[in-house]
């Protein structure tokens, strides 16, 4: 789940009685090399269901949210986020708009919700894009590293402290992205990894005496 506390608005599409929004974890990102990936939950809030999903998002996400918005004020259907994603959205302009929230293929399960949204819908989602940046461009001054597969891996001071103590930071349940950790040899493990197609992983390892629960 999204760090309640830090979690902002990016997507909202609602009306009286339900909704569809993604809540993104702007203080705790996970820094690989030049990218940075933040949790992130889909929200769907309605009379019939309710329910929640996670995934991550990357600044490029954000790129293509604004790309998405431009697309949609031409009245043309669009899917976001692209890529091989835990879940992802599909928004059809229209009265009412129709977005539909598209689980892992796995699953194959999708909701869709049509929604009475206010006129000013289109702008209002621009703002919570904005808003998003601001908080990511904050939360992106000098951070630690750790050692992962020979190479220097940025992470805040909030997942820095978290692995050091044995309590890591969740990555959006079931996306493609998160970590794991386990004890061998009296090596402390943390191991990064991608549940993709062709996915792969890397652990960086330390003496120590605590196992880590696995995320």
């Amino acid at each position: 789940m999204a760090d309640e506390a830090r979690a902002l608005e990016l997507v909202r599409f609602a009306d009286r009685t339900q909704s569809v929004t993604v809540e993104v974890a702007c203080d705790a990102p996970v820094v690989m090399g030049d990218e940075r990936f933040y949790a992130a939950e889909i929200v769907l809030v309605s009379g019939f269901v309710n329910g929640r999903v996670g995934l991550v998002v990357s600044p490029e996400d954000l790129n293509e949210w604004e790309r998405c918005l431009d697309i949609l004020a031409e009245d043309e259907a669009v899917e976001w986020p692209s890529g091989e994603r835990s879940a992802w959205l599909e928004v059809v302009p229209g009265d009412p708009v129709e977005v539909t929230v598209q689980e892992s293929p796995s699953t194959q399960i999708a909701v869709r919700v049509p929604l009475d949204v206010a006129t000013e819908w289109l702008e209002e989602n621009r703002l919570r894009l904005s808003q998003v940046r601001a908080a990511v461009r904050q939360r992106g001054s000098e951070q630690p590293t750790i050692r992962v597969a020979g190479k220097d891996v940025r992470v805040t001071p909030e997942f820095s402290r978290r692995e050091r103590t044995g309590v890591l930071p969740p990555l959006g349940g079931g996306d493609r992205r998160g970590h794991e950790s386990a004890r061998t040899g009296g090596q402390q493990t943390v191991r990064l990894y991608s549940r993709g197609r062709g996915g792969n992983s890397a652990a960086v390892s330390r003496p120590g005496s605590a196992a880590l629960p696995t995320a």
